[in-house]
């Protein structure tokens, strides 16, 4: 929402709820692009005190996977000028948004970014998958587009004795139906199999 439109808001709360004095509201990074540190200065004495961001991530790679429009950098730039108009705010983070094999990356990215913006606190929630979505797709596979071969045959050889019989049946099932994934995949499967039941 653009100032012009935000301002005018705040003012008829001011007007009809004179005894609110604290404003708490929820906004995307990119919503702070077109707004200056006098306007946001502005909107703070019309009563906005508090803002949560939904920044879900501060690693580029996550922020891009999942179109958010924005980078690392420009939440740097947007958070401080939330901290120049001295309006308090907070951050999400997103669990399990990166995939499995990137959740390192994710996590120590964002912690950085974040402990550079000095929010006055981070808030984390689980990811939501909908329908329609492609890391829905891949959550029903069981399998990430970035997960590694050989990561992947590691962490099988390490669990292979917790599978049950369904399980390692479902685990072949699902690489045999995943030829996107990986373009050597017969050769894969062959080796999956050799490991869960003849090893």
């Amino acid at each position: 929402m653009t100032y012009n439109k935000f301002r005018p808001i705040l003012e008829k709360i001011n007007e009809y709820l004179p005894e609110i004095e604290y404003i708490y509201t929820q906004t995307r990074v990119s919503d702070l692009r077109n707004k200056t540190v006098e306007e946001l200065e502005n909107l703070k004495e019309l009563g906005l005190r508090e803002i949560s961001l939904g920044v879900e991530s501060g690693d580029d790679w996550t922020l891009k996977r999942i179109n958010k429009g924005y980078t690392s950098k420009d939440i740097i730039e947007q958070c401080q000028k939330l901290t120049d108009a001295g309006i308090d705010f907070w951050m999400s983070f997103l669990n399990g948004v990166s995939g499995r094999e990137h959740s390192h990356e994710h996590a120590v990215n964002s912690a950085e970014i974040f402990s550079q913006c000095r929010p006055m606190l981070v808030g984390t929630g689980g990811l939501t998958l909908f329908p329609g979505t492609p890391l829905l797709k891949e959550a029903q596979m069981e399998i990430t587009v970035e997960i590694s071969k050989d990561n992947l045959l590691k962490f099988i050889e390490e669990h292979r004795d917790e599978f049950s019989n369904e399980e390692k049946k479902r685990i072949i099932k699902l690489l045999c139906q995943s030829e996107r994934v990986y373009t050597d995949n017969a050769r894969l499967v062959a080796n999956v199999t050799d490991l869960i039941y003849f090893n």
